[in-house]
């Protein structure tokens, strides 16, 4: 990467810095443009699209409204059709190649070219920094992902690396060696570190914190917080499109909505109201060697209203939860897993959970507690859950020390071992 990549970089940055001022008449008219560039040539020049616009009248498309009706792009097309979905005239020797973690389903691979991955680290860029990440910050990143190479990123703040997955006491010890000013984590990792720090004869303390890939709970964020004295803002993205959403200064979820579109959807793949949960679909308008149209993402969300805070990006109220995780009831009916999320919200003292269903009838739950919980908490806790269950089911609530994760540092907070119907 030379000098014009860093150019180019940094003027997208300037970009997306000023666009999120701009008013959300504006950021939709940017929309549109954007649009109706990015669905012409998908039309014209990626194979799996041009076969599924014939007849769609996608030379006019400037608008939401008209990308709707669009069929929906699902994780198993991109596996099934990903070479399809390149543009022509791409080599697939010649791009980058990136992977899904696959902790619901099997791991979705996909690809970018030079230019997108410029564009891309622009607005990746630009969303760390709304996040906190400032000139001459060390970063611990506690997260499975390596923190990619922009070309500004050497002139902006350096990066240590620390393994999540590794024995936690273990990784405690290499961040308090980083001596971090800002760290970048799995939220489900960093507060039992903080569990730790607590009870450290010399605790470790940085300034800012940034939770990343699983949901931040309310425990969670008040103990890190407490513990190492920092801020703790959300970052939203994935390995498909990078950086889509932040946590302003007021609490808001920002969606990039200058090079991303975000729907929320039934499932009917109808719009459901602002304010109602629905299966997110995204649009990168910002990557074309291979697109993403309606591509359905597999999380579900709450779309808001503007924040007061001036920015005229969209609000993505709120995140809630994998489309696929379901409890399989005693009836062999699933419940969505979101339903039951509530209780946890709710209850003081909770680190961190996990549930596990290996059969119809019953529910395995590993809780983390902070110091000084309440002795009953495993009975509120199971009491609170049951109760949000249509169909009555055994519980087993055990307190530990950690939560099994994956290879890659994960920690789902719900895993069911059933098979789903076909």
């Amino acid at each position: 990467m030379g000098f014009p990549d860093f150019l180019a970089e940094g003027l997208a940055l300037a970009s997306h810095r000023r666009n999120q001022w701009k008013s959300p008449g504006s950021i939709e008219e940017m929309q549109g443009e954007k649009l109706q560039t990015l669905a012409a040539h998908a039309f014209t020049r990626v194979p799996f699209y041009k076969n599924r616009f014939q007849g769609s009248g996608i030379s006019g498309m400037r608008s939401l409204e008209d990308l709707r009706s669009l069929p929906i792009t699902a994780k198993d097309d991109v596996r099934r059709h990903a070479d399809a979905m390149i543009c022509s005239g791409l080599s697939k020797d010649s791009l980058y190649r990136f992977s899904t973690t696959g902790t619901t389903g099997s791991p979705t691979v996909h690809y970018m070219d030079h230019s997108d991955a410029i564009r891309g680290a622009a607005l990746r860029q630009f969303t760390f920094m709304e996040c906190g990440f400032a000139p001459g910050d060390i970063l611990a990143n506690l997260a499975f992902s390596r923190m990619p190479r922009f070309p500004m990123q050497p002139l902006l703040y350096r990066v240590k690396s620390i393994h999540p997955a590794e024995d936690l006491e273990k990784s405690y010890r290499a961040l308090k060696a980083a001596a971090p000013s800002i760290v970048f984590a799995y939220p489900s990792v960093l507060a039992i570190m903080a569990d730790m720090n607590l009870r450290s004869t010399f605790p470790l303390h940085f300034s800012k914190a940034v939770s990343v890939s699983e949901m931040l709970q309310p425990g969670a964020r008040k103990i890190i917080q407490e513990s190492f004295g920092c801020s703790i803002r959300n970052y939203y993205g994935s390995s498909e499109c990078w950086a889509m959403a932040w946590e302003c200064e007021n609490g808001s979820l920002h969606i990039n909505s200058d090079s991303v579109i975000l729907e929320a959807v039934d499932s009917a793949g109808l719009p459901v109201k602002d304010g109602e949960v629905g299966d997110l679909l995204i649009t990168l308008l910002w990557k074309y060697s291979m697109p993403f149209l309606r591509y359905q993402i597999g999380d579900r969300g709450r779309l808001g209203s503007h924040c007061p805070c001036g920015r005229g990006l969209q609000v993505l109220k709120s995140l809630e939860g994998r489309t696929t995780d379901y409890i399989t009831l005693p009836s062999g009916k699933r419940f969505p897993w979101m339903f039951t999320e509530t209780p946890f919200g709710q209850t003081d003292g909770i680190i961190s959970y996990q549930v596990v269903q290996e059969t119809r009838g019953s529910l395995n739950m590993k809780l983390i507690v902070a110091p000084g919980a309440p002795p009953g908490i495993r009975g509120v806790v199971k009491s609170r859950l049951l109760s949000y269950l249509p169909e009555k089911m055994d519980m087993q609530v055990e307190i530990v020390d950690s939560i099994q994760r994956s290879g890659r540092g994960k920690a789902r907070d719900f895993i069911s071992k059933i098979k789903p119907p076909n």
